[in-house]
């Protein structure tokens, strides 16, 4: 399948369920700028083209490590947390990413080896 099909499926089912839930609920906020709209029409376009982007790459590269890649986005948060928005990281967020990490990377290592040891035929 195109990786592109995954990306306009999840965007076509989950626009109609968010509206509906932001209708029913009264939380919908439209924007009262020009810019506000224009950010948040830039935000839902560089998440489609994100999301395309990782699903190619998932396509093209092994499962391993690409499990590995994608974690990289916990250390960027963090990046984006402290240098962009000031934030302090606490304490409880470096232990949930070192939980979140180690054990990504003990099972990413043990399927490496599996793979290593029996390679596809």
């Amino acid at each position: 399948a195109h990786y592109l099909i995954v990306t306009m499926y999840f965007g076509l089912l989950g626009l109609p369920i968010a509206g509906t839930i932001s209708v029913t609920t009264e939380t919908l906020v439209v924007p009262h700028t020009f810019k506000s709209g224009v950010l948040i029409v830039a935000v839902g376009m560089l998440g489609v083209a994100s999301q395309a982007c990782l699903n190619k790459g998932l396509s093209l590269e092994r499962a391993v490590v690409a499990t590995l890649i994608r974690n990289i986005d916990v250390i960027l948060a963090f990046l984006y947390q402290v240098v962009i928005f000031g934030d302090e990281v606490t304490i409880w967020s470096v232990l949930g990413t070192v939980c979140i990490l180690t054990a990504t990377v003990f099972v990413s290592w043990r399927r490496y080896k599996e793979q290593t040891n029996h390679p596809a035929r």
